[in-house]
């Protein structure tokens, strides 16, 4: 039997970093290790996040986990799903998705104005 099911993960975001969030309803065989496969497109989960366990305790449940994932592309649209390992096989969550945010959005930058992007990145002028 796989381990055992996940809830909904979900998500927070910022322009280039989501921390994505689960809650595991218990335990079936011991041990279970957790990843988060994403990707830009829902048929190509190509990235892994780093690996978090469960710990030992196999009587523990309604327990939260979490990764965060880094270096995402700006204004992007990522696909994910929650990878569960046990002694016993492999379970997958449902596929969800989150937008990053474009990086004035993230700033409060929203307006048309960027004239303060070259203070704040320390530069004579803006980037191109």
């Amino acid at each position: 039997m796989p381990p055992g099911d996940l809830t909904t993960p979900t998500e927070t975001l910022s322009h280039n970093v989501a921390t994505v969030r689960w809650r595991v309803t218990s335990l079936s065989y011991g041990p279970e290790e957790y990843q988060v496969l994403y990707g830009t497109t829902e048929t190509n989960l190509s990235m892994e996040s780093d690996t978090v366990s469960s710990g030992n305790n196999i009587t523990r449940t309604n327990f939260d986990l979490s990764v965060e994932l880094t270096d995402l592309d700006v204004a992007t649209k990522y696909y994910f799903r929650v990878k569960a390992n046990n002694t016993v096989g492999i379970t997958l969550s449902t596929g969800l998705s989150f937008n990053t945010t474009d990086l004035r959005e993230s700033h409060g930058w929203g307006g048309g104005d960027y004239s303060n992007l070259a203070t704040l990145w320390g530069q004579s002028k803006c980037p191109d």
